[in-house]
């Protein structure tokens, strides 16, 4: 019963609303940063390098939160639901989205998004 309690306080299981995605994804993130690189999940691992400066792939949100039944179901999309929730964490300041030089800084595509968590979210 607790492992139950704790999975739905955390947002991986029921069906959540826009503030419990908002903390999913912030967590995600705050997950993201604390990595040692042999955890970095494999379909990510081009981006392992990121962590440990605190930088958050879109990939990796996506494919942390996409699964999520608070990101699927009915209504939207899960990716809109997540533009949503990052949306949301960026107008609180808890994100902050990396721009377009510092992206190509980086290495990254352009094309690409990432975020770091404001001080205040750490």
């Amino acid at each position: 019963m607790t492992t139950f309690l704790a999975r739905l306080e955390a947002g991986d299981i029921g069906g959540g609303d826009d503030f419990d995605r908002h903390k999913k994804v912030v967590d995600t993130c705050r997950k993201w940063c604390k990595l040692k690189p042999q955890e970095v999940p494999k379909e990510v691992t081009r981006y392992g390098h990121l962590a440990k400066s605190g930088i958050v792939p879109m990939r990796y949100l996506s494919q942390q939160v996409g699964k999520l039944v608070a990101f699927t179901g009915k209504g939207p999309g899960s990716n809109r639901l997540l533009d949503i929730a990052i949306r949301s964490a960026l107008d609180c300041g808890e994100l902050v989205e990396l721009t377009k030089d510092e992206l190509l800084s980086l290495k990254l595509s352009g094309q690409s998004r990432a975020f770091k968590l404001s001080d205040s979210a750490k």
